[in-house]
């Protein structure tokens, strides 16, 4: 299977959101993927966004009508669209290659569960820190294999999930996720790319818990990235 086909697969299992005010209340909502963005940002409309793998047209539609300028980019975004009318800028981009945007070009860069499914995760953190503008903020999302849940599955000799249960019935492996972090790699990988991570934000549930020592009690984090 080439690049293309297999992530148009996994863009299929991608749930949409309802319509643009669910993707509002999300970012409202704390222990959301999304909620960092809003916590973060205080004027939104004065910057310029790009998002990774969008994944979700009324999200992307959203951020359209709150940032100065957006744009999403995802390699499977024709699919995602299924001939419908987006609402918003986008382009086709295989983010597995170089990235087609300007040096410093981008206030805001969201990538939410997306480096995981990339090729090279030097690669991904190389290039979100060339466009990033040196004011710029990045919001990226990924698994936590460190998460008291993911050593569980490995002393009892299971594969430590990272996506969603039903994955082998699915035969998308994982979710389709290629590689796994933990917070002091992201911190490692962010550094050597001229990038450090300010903010940590644990998803889901029992966020005060999870709070206390997010590379152990999240299975998810959304982490705020600037330029080192």
């Amino acid at each position: 299977m080439s690049t293309k086909p297999f992530y148009d697969r996994n863009a299929a299992f991608v749930p949409e959101l309802q319509d643009v005010e669910q993707a509002r209340a999300e970012l409202l909502t704390p222990g959301t993927r999304y909620f960092c963005v809003t916590d973060a940002l205080s004027d939104p409309g004065s910057l310029s966004a790009l998002e990774l793998g969008f994944g979700s047209i009324m999200r992307a539609r959203y951020f359209a009508s709150i940032f100065g300028k957006f744009e999403a980019a995802d390699i499977s975004a024709s699919v995602l669209l299924d001939g419908r009318d987006a609402g918003f800028s986008y382009r086709d981009v295989n983010l597995d290659e170089g990235w087609p945007f300007e040096d410093s070009s981008a206030d805001v860069v969201m990538a939410m569960m997306v480096f995981e499914h990339l090729f090279d995760p030097f690669h991904s953190f190389g290039e979100l820190a060339r466009i990033l503008k040196p004011s710029g903020k990045a919001f990226v999302n990924l698994p936590n294999v460190g998460s008291i849940k993911c050593r569980w599955d490995l002393l009892r000799g299971r594969l430590p999930m990272t996506s969603t249960a039903d994955w082998f019935e699915l035969r998308q492996w994982d979710g389709g996720h290629l590689h796994y972090f933990t917070v002091g790699e992201v911190r490692r990988l962010a550094a050597f790319s001229g990038l450090k991570v300010t903010q940590i934000y644990p998803v889901g549930g029992r966020l005060w818990l999870k709070k206390l020592w997010p590379g152990l009690f999240c299975h998810e984090i959304s982490y705020v990235l600037e330029k080192a």
